[in-house]
């Protein structure tokens, strides 16, 4: 709840935020749209960078372990590829073809 409340004390209202919008997206067309329109100007107040601190720093451990673990499965694997089948080479070696591929996707 704290985290709430000192996060949304950081956003200002459309007059203020609009000349910023306009200068960064000068593409869009601010004035026909009548949708709520908000944002932070000051992203390095104590409140706000809590906020983006408390959002983003917990996840780190978990990719780090992610990363960590699927190392570990890759080194096991090929270390074992001498005992195994041809059948289950062709299924490690699509399984890794599409983490690849998943690793390529997530960099976009």
């Amino acid at each position: 709840m704290i985290l709430q409340v000192t996060y949304w004390t950081n956003f200002v209202d459309r007059a203020t935020i609009l000349p910023i919008a306009k200068r960064v997206y000068p593409e869009y067309n601010f004035s026909e749209e009548s949708g709520l329109l908000t944002g932070i100007t000051n992203l390095f107040s104590v409140s706000a960078m809590y906020a983006i601190l408390h959002m983003t720093v917990p996840v780190t451990p978990v990719y780090i372990a992610i990363f960590i673990l699927r190392r570990k499965i890759i080194k096991m694997l090929m270390r074992s590829r001498n005992v195994m089948s041809k059948e289950t080479k062709a299924v490690h070696a699509q399984l890794l073809k599409v983490d690849y591929f998943i690793r390529e996707q997530t960099r976009i």
